[in-house]
């Protein structure tokens, strides 16, 4: 599927979903994000490029969620 340009870029000079990216940036805010990569995993906020502690947290949340 191909990006129909006419309607992305009506949609972009309208801010047909300005809504949204504005909630997201609220809710980024609200959690104390301030930049990207940003990650939040059960609560713990993750900035940054994080190797191998990534999959850790990963790991662990995901073994806490059984």
């Amino acid at each position: 599927m191909d990006l129909n340009g006419d309607s992305f870029d009506q949609c972009l000079k309208e801010k047909t979903y300005g809504y949204v990216l504005n909630a997201d940036i609220e809710m980024a805010r609200e959690y104390g994000i301030h930049g990207v990569p940003s990650f939040l995993i059960n609560g713990e906020l993750m900035v940054g490029s994080q190797g191998e502690d990534f999959f850790k947290a990963i790991d662990s949340a995901l073994a806490d969620a059984v």
